[in-house]
């Protein structure tokens, strides 16, 4: 029932944060639905667990479905997957094998709210910089640097642009029937807002950021 994308309990229980969840993140190789059960392969899965419940993209008729499965159920095989460019995060390709499967609906509507989803974490993790940031502005009793007017400068645009891209997901999350162009808009600011908020975190922390 949760964002209206079905009944499944597994996958309530996914968005109140009792499961560990993965996504599909690629539509080109997916596997195929049909009386809800899935057969074939979906790239790029993650973060893999072998406990957790995936949310993947499935050919279904004519059309594209997104499916919730559990990924400890029989007939799963979990191929992890290794790159430089993605550490610390386990993905990988998962094969199902004639594997029961909850069907969500069609893949944009729920694209869209993963949209708004991540925003949320983007701003989230650019919240989280600039404070940083403020803490060591403002020094071990008031020797920081938080005086200078270069610094309150860099401080205030992160902060400026992160208030914009809260109102941007503000809009794409409490908007009925929330459109693709505002979760994308929202996804957008949110992410490129929390880049240049790290960015200056990292100019006003200085050595120290690298430390820890």
């Amino acid at each position: 029932v949760v964002l209206g994308l079905g009944p499944d309990e597994r996958f309530s229980s996914l968005v109140r944060g009792e499961t560990v969840g993965a996504l599909a993140l690629s539509t080109d190789v997916v596997p195929v639905e049909e009386s809800g059960r899935l057969t074939g392969r979906a790239s790029l899965v993650g973060p893999l667990t072998d406990r957790g419940l995936a949310v993947v993209g499935a050919r279904s008729g004519d059309g594209l479905v997104a499916c919730s499965v559990a990924l400890d159920t029989r007939g799963v095989t979990i191929e992890d997957m290794r790159t430089a460019a993605l550490q610390g995060f386990v993905c990988g390709h998962v094969d199902f094998a004639n594997v029961a499967c909850t069907p969500l609906g069609a893949t944009r509507p729920f694209m869209t709210a993963v949209r708004v989803l991540l925003s949320a974490a983007g701003l989230g993790m650019g919240r989280r910089a600039l404070n940083e940031a403020l803490h060591a502005a403002h020094g071990f009793r008031g020797r920081g640097a938080g005086g200078e007017q270069t610094v309150q400068g860099l401080l205030a645009d992160a902060a400026t642009e992160l208030d914009a891209a809260m109102m941007l997901i503000w809009k794409a999350a409490t908007t009925p029937g929330v459109s693709l162009g505002d979760a994308s808009m929202a996804k957008l600011a949110a992410t490129e807002a929390t880049q240049r908020a790290v960015a200056r975190a990292t100019q006003v922390i200085g050595v120290d950021s690298f430390r820890r």
